[in-house]
């Protein structure tokens, strides 16, 4: 019951993302009897979020390896265009923000096991820090694979690239976020107009896009050998802190 009616409200809100985490828990995506990945029992006492995070990893399957390698690719590729045009932008963001819910359905485990989580003697914020050391290893994998692709663009690929881990990072946490606050934001704009009431709906559906098409600023001031790459990187960083909060 509170799988469906989780399900429910993702459908009214449009939230793809809470639909993707609730793969597993909805049987698209059957639990296995054995984990891929051993660890000892000592350490899954001490860190079972950060365990369970990797383990997760562990068990993706091929088509979503070939999923990751091929976004990661197509941006690595995107990046030898000089200088970017909106065009090769837009196909980028689209890019990053697929990428986003590739990456943020293995490590959604507030959605697929409440239970679980609610159990767990830490405090929230440290199960959240755990859970972004696991998602770090996804990153490495990205950065490198994008910094291939790029060739001899190695230095906005880099760039590029540590934007984009924020960007995702910021996108599970923004998914994670909202998860809490759906039912009651169906309600109260429920009895808005629909000129109010679906503004709320439309900025949560739309800020993971708009995250991924932020994180390519550096790219896209490129014209300057990266003159603005500063205030880029301070503008994502404020909005990772601003979902953060």
């Amino acid at each position: 019951s509170d799988l469906a009616d989780r399900a429910s409200v993702a459908l009214v809100g449009n939230d793809l993302r809470t639909l993707l985490m609730l793969q597993r828990s909805m049987g698209a995506q059957p639990w296995r009897s054995r984990p891929r990945v051993r660890f000892s029992p000592a350490l899954a006492r001490r860190f079972p979020v950060l365990l369970r995070a990797l383990r997760g990893i562990a068990r993706w399957r091929v088509y979503r390896w070939l999923v990751f390698l091929t976004i990661s690719t197509s941006i690595g590729a995107l990046l030898r265009v000089h200088p970017a045009t909106a065009r090769t932008i837009g196909l980028a963001s689209f890019a990053l923000w697929i990428l986003g819910l590739v990456l943020c359905e293995p490590i959604a485990q507030e959605h697929d096991r409440t239970d679980r989580l609610m159990l767990l003697p830490q405090p929230r914020n440290i199960e959240y820090r755990h859970i972004a050391v696991s998602w770090s290893v996804t990153f490495v994998w990205l950065l490198a694979v994008m910094t291939v692709a790029a060739r001899d663009r190695v230095d906005a690929a880099s760039i590029v690239g540590i934007a984009a881990a924020a960007a995702t990072a910021a996108t599970v946490a923004a998914s994670i976020s909202f998860r809490r606050v759906w039912k009651s934001l169906v309600k109260e704009t429920a009895l808005y107009a629909p000129d109010f009431g679906g503004f709320s709906l439309m900025i949560s559906v739309l800020w993971p896009a708009l995250v991924a098409a932020a994180c390519l600023s550096p790219w896209a001031s490129d014209r300057t050998g990266l003159a603005l790459v500063g205030p880029s990187i301070v503008v994502m960083t404020g909005l990772v802190m601003w979902v953060r909060r």
